[in-house]
C-alpha cells in the first residue's frame, strides 16, 4: 500500500498543471495491483474508475494511472505523448484531440496539434484549415508562435514560397516570434538559397537564445556554405556541447573536416554519428 499523490505530482508540475490535490491508494489484491485515484479541486472531489494490473508490475500500474489522470485533467498532453510514441497510437491521439475540441478543453492547442499531425501526413489544406480554426479561438502568445511556423511550413510545402516568407516576416514585424519561429524562418531562407539572409536570422536567434543547438547547427551550415570551415566547425562543436546525443552536428562536423581534407577527424565524427544512431542512413553515408 502506498500514496499515489507523490508519485504523480511531479508529472503535472513539469507541464504547469497544478490540481489542488491528487491522492489515492495502491493495494495488492491477490496477484493483482489495484489503484484508486482521487482528484480534488476547489469544490469537488472525484474518484476515477479503479485501475488494475494483472501482472503485479507496479511500473505498469503507475503508467496506467498516469494516463488516466492526464486524460481527466490534461488530455491534450496525453494526446501529444501518444502521437509521439509512434504510428500505432495516432488514432487514439486524434480521438483525444477531437474530445478536447468538442469539450472546449485546450481547444486552441488541440487544433494546433491536429494541424501538426495533418502537416506530417501531407494533408496541407487540412492543416491550414485547423490553423485557421485555432486562430479564431484567439490563443495565447506561445500557441500563436507555433501557429506561425505551422502555417509557413504548410504554405512552403504547397509551393507558396511568397506566402510562407510573408507569414514569417509578419511575425517578425509584430515581435510575435520565438526561437522556434526564427530557426524555422532561417531554415526556410537557407532552403531557398538565401544564405546571407539565413545567417542574419540565425544570428538574431542566437542573440535571443545562445543555448539553441538548432541555431548553432544552422549558423554552422551558413559558414560552411560560405567556405568558412573553421567557423562552421566551431558552431557544430557548440551544438554538440549543448546536445551531445544529437546526430546532426556530428554529421555536419564530419563534412566540414572533409572539406578541410582532415579525413581522420572527419571519420571520428562520423563514427560517433553512427554510434548515436546506428540506423541513420545519413550517418553511414557520411562515414562511407
Amino acid at each position: 500500500r502506498a500514496t499515489v499523490g507523490s508519485l504523480f505530482r511531479y508529472l503535472f508540475e513539469a507541464f504547469g498543471v497544478k490540481p489542488t490535490h491528487i491522492g489515492g491508494d495502491i493495494i495488492r489484491h491477490d496477484s493483482k495491483l489495484v489503484v484508486t485515484i482521487r482528484i480534488s479541486d476547489r469544490d469537488t472531489t472525484r474518484v476515477l474508475p479503479v485501475i488494475e494490473e494483472d501482472s503485479g508490475n507496479p511500473e505498469a500500474l503507475l503508467a496506467k494511472g498516469a494516463e488516466a489522470i492526464y486524460k481527466d485533467i490534461k488530455p491534450i498532453v496525453l494526446a501529444w505523448y501518444l502521437y509521439s510514441s509512434g504510428p500505432t497510437q495516432t488514432d487514439h491521439a486524434k480521438s483525444l484531440i477531437q474530445d478536447c475540441i468538442y469539450q472546449n478543453k485546450d481547444a486552441a492547442l488541440a487544433n494546433v496539434l491536429w494541424a501538426v499531425m495533418l502537416l506530417n501526413e501531407g494533408n496541407l489544406d487540412g492543416a491550414l484549415t485547423k490553423i485557421k480554426d485555432a486562430e479564431r479561438l484567439k490563443p495565447e502568445t506561445t500557441i500563436r508562435e507555433i501557429l506561425i511556423s505551422c502555417e509557413a511550413r504548410a504554405l512552403e510545402a504547397k509551393g507558396d514560397y511568397d506566402g510562407a516568407k510573408a507569414t514569417y516576416e509578419r511575425a517578425l514585424r509584430t515581435q510575435q516570434y520565438s526561437v522556434l519561429t526564427l530557426t524555422n524562418y532561417a531554415a526556410f531562407l537557407a532552403n531557398r538559397g538565401y544564405v546571407p539572409d539565413a545567417g542574419h536570422i540565425y544570428k538574431l536567434t542566437l542573440r535571443e537564445d545562445n543555448t539553441s543547438d538548432i541555431a548553432h547547427i544552422g549558423m554552422g551550415w551558413v559558414h560552411e556554405a560560405q567556405g568558412n570551415y573553421d567557423a562552421a566547425i566551431s558552431e557544430y562543436r557548440k551544438a554538440i556541447e549543448l546536445s551531445p546525443e544529437s546526430v546532426t552536428p556530428y554529421i555536419n562536423l564530419a563534412n566540414s573536416h572533409v572539406n578541410k581534407k582532415d579525413y581522420q577527424t572527419a571519420m571520428q565524427a562520423a563514427r560517433k554519428a553512427v554510434e548515436l544512431e546506428p540506423h541513420s542512413a545519413d550517418a553511414h553515408n557520411t562515414l562511407g
